[in-house]
């Protein structure tokens, strides 16, 4: 997998085809941050490239876009090179987030693997894909 290092996550990338597993019905890579987003979610676009492409495809798709978490939006997060993408699944006071997600530090298993955090800091600017 092409992947990069970026504050502790493995960031995503667009699949090269062979030798990669692909579940029936998930456009990306066992393993990778978009193979566990759109699994997740059921409702994340069929190739919409890189990690850090997504909040620009989604829009093109005709989802909303914003810099507000929500809980069923997924983070987006542009660290200049393939990014990352998570699905948030909690909001508290303080601006923090929590997350399911797949490949942080080279954990490609679905799960919450950082607890509370602040989204905006370390990895990039973070955008959000809202659900129709």
């Amino acid at each position: 997998t092409r992947s990069s290092s970026v504050t502790g996550v493995q960031t995503c990338a667009l699949p090269i085809f062979e030798g990669y597993d692909y579940e029936p019905g998930i456009n990306y890579p066992v393993g990778q941050c978009t193979w566990a987003v759109q699994k997740l979610t059921g409702w994340a676009g069929d190739w919409w490239g890189n990690a850090s492409t997504w909040a620009v495809n989604a829009a093109r798709d005709g989802f909303a876009v914003g810099t507000t978490p929500a809980v069923g939006a997924i983070a987006v997060w542009d660290d200049g090179g393939f990014g990352h993408v998570a699905y948030v699944t909690g909001i508290n006071e303080q601006g923090q987030i929590q997350v399911l997600e797949a490949n942080y530090n080279g954990r490609q298993w679905i799960d919450n693997h950082r607890g509370w955090f602040n989204p905006n800091e370390g990895m990039g600017p973070v955008s959000y894909i809202y659900p129709h």
